[in-house]
């Protein structure tokens, strides 16, 4: 989406404003997002909340116009070679994550063990 794009979209006069807080950083900026047909077209500050002293986070801008891009990802895929990216099911990504990062993990304990107590060999 270009910045022009994104302007139109927030200039939109929206169906209605949900107040809420920002949660992308520490700072808890408060915000009111703009609806539009049900979905986050656009937000302002919102100058009352407790935290609010100053103007929003960079961050929060960013987020907020990349939710409803086009390019987003809804669902998880994974590459296949000589075919390309396919649908993939939550449970299995979510099994195929977590298995990769718990592999990791025993290589860094591993590698931290070793860096301690000199090269050891494991068998």
């Amino acid at each position: 989406m270009t910045k022009e794009t994104a302007k139109a979209r927030a200039s939109q006069t929206p169906d209605e404003l949900v107040k809420t807080h920002c949660c992308f950083c520490g700072l808890q900026c408060g915000i009111k997002l703009k609806i539009k047909n049900k979905k986050v077209v656009g937000f302002e500050p919102w100058r009352e909340f407790l935290s609010m002293k100053v103007v929003c986070a960079l961050k929060e801008y960013n987020v907020i116009c990349k939710i409803n891009h086009p390019d987003r990802l809804l669902q998880p895929i994974k590459r296949v070679e000589g075919v390309g990216f396919v649908p993939y099911r939550m449970g299995r990504s979510l099994q195929h994550c977590s298995k990769r990062k718990l592999n990791a993990y025993k290589r860094l304990m591993v590698e931290m063990l070793c860096n301690a107590f000199g090269r050891i060999t494991f068998y």
